[in-house]
């Protein structure tokens, strides 16, 4: 699995990219044996803020575009790490087939797009939100708090 970031914040430095740079890096990805590439536009780590769904759209619809034109959806499966409708119907309309929610489907829109297009669902548990989730987190038993939010 292979993931490209098209913003300044994410986690890992070395996985971001842009245009033709960002195609390319997918292209050697694939070539490597990677099965699946997960694209984001918004930062999940850690004290991250997010941005609004036009702004997200405005990053990733380049390179979701630039992933069609190339026919590479035939080559690997492409996630798209959001929780944004908008951004989700964007790629799922452009041959993306997995929805990477670190919301766990909070969103019934989301839950919806992802339904329209027979999308595989990836969820993720959190407490709050990326700007607040590593402030004092608590869990009485993690396990069984975690099974219980899904």
């Amino acid at each position: 699995m292979g993931v490209i970031n098209t913003n300044e914040d994410s986690f890992f430095e070395g996985s971001r990219f842009s245009g033709e740079k960002a195609l390319k890096h997918i292209e050697e990805m694939i070539e490597s044996g990677a099965g699946i590439i997960d694209l984001g536009g918004v930062s999940s780590r850690p004290g991250s803020l997010g941005v609004s769904e036009e702004e997200e759209l405005s990053r990733i619809a380049p390179i979701v575009d630039l992933i069609a034109k190339n026919n590479l959806t035939c080559k690997a499966k492409f996630s798209l790490d959001s929780y944004s409708p908008l951004c989700l119907e964007y790629a799922l309309s452009r041959g993306f087939s997995i929805v990477n929610d670190i919301t766990a489907l909070a969103n019934d829109d989301v839950a919806r797009v992802a339904a329209r297009y027979d999308a595989t669902v990836v969820l993720m548990h959190m407490q709050g939100e990326p700007s607040s989730m590593q402030e004092m987190p608590h869990y009485d038993n993690v396990m069984l708090d975690v099974d219980a939010f899904f």
